[in-house]
């Protein structure tokens, strides 16, 4: 961790997080972003067959047609690559290596990684796999989390969606793909330092440009990683996220998978909220009910929403889709003011801000950001997410009692966990949900 963030980090978490100056991180950063439009800029996503949008740009479609652009390089680096994600995907990724495109992709060193498909890949003499065990540098939980794929020195995609099936058709996804040869060449010096790492256990100090100090400022590219895969250059995301919400006047809207203090975000939002911005939390249901106690801090975060002065919600996918408790809310976007956005792979966690290999990037972008609060706004109505209040009081369990056999006609329940009667009911026809019946107590 660069040192400066560490210090950052320290008094952040020691003081509330408010009011203070962020060593080492430029304030003046986020304020000189210029408003890109869409230049550059493509918003893809991943929704619940319940959720689908015709309109919307699917993850499986963008990743489709930027592997199919690439002519000399994809650098690709994940957490894992499953061969079931997708058959275009594959098909897409088959086709670059046998057109000769140099593909080198860097994966999790996990205990039970799924190293089938990457296996296949290497058949190919110009395909490189590497394995990066975070583990050994960090802490027992850090990994590589980010999920980039960046093709010839130009195209960086950011967001959260893992290569897996329902990363790309259940989870609910919100990402991007930059066109820009900076930003693309950023990430990949920071690839490269990571490719070196996982072969020799020693990081490439790869030359990046400092930030400016002074001028218009298109995309702020962001990192978290254990101390020594850290780049000096790159300026750390939880300092960012820290500058990035105090920024704020009038609203943020934050979807998150793991929602936790650490790092002082937590702080920082409730501060916001205390100087009249409007803050809106979208958090995934499993932060709470998962019983791993690593999740513990998620649940006394989550707690402390209640009455905090915010407007928080705990949302569960699990009944959606086509296989029970598959789906889930895996985005990790920002809106700040409706045009100052952030996309990226991490949680807020220690693993996602201290442990792991995660990446993000903030811009500003009033279309982008309204795109993305009308995909925020629709996923808060959803009849499945509970403000916090009601799920700590109702404690709920996910139940479908009748579907037919593709799931596209289904009964949803959620049954009240101390009482153990449903207090709703959804009816799902055609893949939408058509009838939402609360039930008296």
């Amino acid at each position: 961790m660069k040192r400066w963030a560490m210090l950052a980090m320290v008094l952040l978490v020691l003081s509330g997080g408010q009011g203070l100056a962020l060593p080492g991180f430029d304030e003046t950063a986020i304020p000189r972003l210029t408003d890109r439009g869409e230049t550059g800029i493509r918003l893809f996503v991943t929704e619940p067959p319940e959720l689908v949008t015709p309109d919307h740009l699917t993850s499986e479609k963008a990743m489709v047609e930027l592997l199919d652009t690439a002519q000399e390089e994809i650098l690709f680096e994940a957490y894992y690559i499953q061969k079931d994600l997708s058959a275009a995907f594959v098909r897409a990724l088959d086709a670059a290596a046998r057109r000769g495109v140099a593909i080198r992709i860097i994966l999790a060193e996990l205990q039970y990684k799924d190293a089938a498909y990457a296996a296949e890949l290497e058949v190919f003499p110009n395909v490189e796999v590497r394995y990066l065990d975070l583990k050994k540098d960090s802490f027992l939980y850090g990994s590589v989390h980010t999920k980039t794929i960046l093709v010839d020195r130009r195209h960086s995609t950011f967001g959260g969606v893992n290569y897996s099936y329902m990363g790309l058709h259940e989870n609910r996804e919100t990402n991007v793909v930059i066109d820009d040869p900076a930003v693309a060449a950023t990430m990949r010096a920071l690839f490269l330092r990571d490719w070196t790492q996982a072969a020799s256990g020693e990081p490439h100090l790869s030359d990046i440009p400092t930030l400016p100090r002074t001028g218009p400022l298109s995309f702020l590219v962001v990192e978290a990683a254990p101390a020594k895969l850290n780049h000096p250059a790159v300026p750390n995301l939880q300092p960012a996220l820290v500058a990035l919400i105090r920024q704020a006047r009038r609203e943020i809207v934050y979807e998150i998978d793991y929602y936790s203090a650490f790092g002082g975000i937590h702080d920082e939002l409730l501060a916001a909220a205390r100087r009249g911005v409007a803050v809106s939390l979208l958090i995934e249901e499993r932060s709470f009910s998962d019983p791993n106690p690593l999740y513990e801090p998620a649940r006394q975060a989550i707690r402390a929403l209640a009455g905090a002065g915010v407007t928080a919600k705990v949302w569960s996918l699990a009944p959606y889709g086509k296989i029970f408790n598959r789906g889930m809310m895996h985005s990790k976007s920002m809106v700040v003011d409706g045009d100052l956005v952030f996309v990226g792979s991490n949680n807020i966690s220690k693993s996602g801000l201290l442990y792991s290999r995660e990446m993000g990037v903030i811009f500003r972008s009033a279309r982008v950001g309204s795109k993305l609060l009308e995909i925020f706004r629709r996923d808060f109505a959803d009849p499945l997410a509970l403000d916090v209040a009601t799920y700590l009081a109702r404690q709920p369990l996910y139940e479908v009692p009748r579907a037919n056999a593709d799931r596209s006609e289904k009964e949803i329940r959620l049954i009240d966990g101390r009482t153990l009667r449903p207090f709703r009911t959804i009816h799902v026809r055609d893949r939408r949900v058509a009838e939402i019946i609360d039930h008296a107590e």
